[in-house]
């Protein structure tokens, strides 16, 4: 037992020991043996690329055209029209999402922990207050509409009395 726990001791410390001593040189290649032209390669990459990924950002689409399976055909209780819910999205395709979108594109991506809970604290209260602003403003714009109709109103009554009272003098 020890000397096997001593030869798994000097084990790793030996093999250390060489490789750190002498480091193999890489193997020399020979290019003109490789099915590829070198020279071919540096001329190619000392052009201009065709396409400029800096000024237009590619877009990439997939479509899959399948009809969905109707797994619920083999349930005879469900009858000849089964009327049942489509699911909202796939699981898959949420797992897509999140395999493909970095995560500063995501909705609160860069917020976590406490910054996400300050960020819908302050959305909240902003919301709460925006919609108290607009109420007062509503409000506020509708009591000023009454008190021009009522003044409009009460202008019109004056002169109406006035012209009785006038009639009234006159005869």
């Amino acid at each position: 037992m020890a000397a096997a726990l001593v030869l798994s001791l000097g084990w790793p410390g030996t093999g250390l020991a060489q490789s750190a001593t002498s480091p193999s040189p890489p193997p020399a290649v020979d290019t003109d043996q490789l099915p590829i032209s070198v020279d071919r390669i540096q001329q190619q990459l000392e052009h201009p690329p065709a396409i400029d990924l800096d000024a237009v950002r590619p877009n990439f689409r997939a479509e899959v055209i399948e009809k969905r399976p109707q797994w619920w055909g083999e349930i005879d209780w469900l009858g000849e029209q089964p009327r049942l819910p489509q699911p909202t999205t796939p699981r898959w395709h949420d797992e897509f999402l999140n395999m493909v979108t970095p995560p500063q594109a995501r909705l609160y991506g860069q917020s976590n922990n406490g910054d996400l809970a300050q960020l819908v604290a302050t959305s909240m209260v902003q919301a709460i207050v925006t919609r108290a602003l607009v109420a007062k403003v509503r409000n506020a714009s509708e009591n000023r509409h009454k008190r021009e109709a009522q003044q409009e109103v009460d202008d019109a009554l004056a002169a109406w009395q006035k012209q009785q009272e006038e009639k009234k003098n006159d005869q």
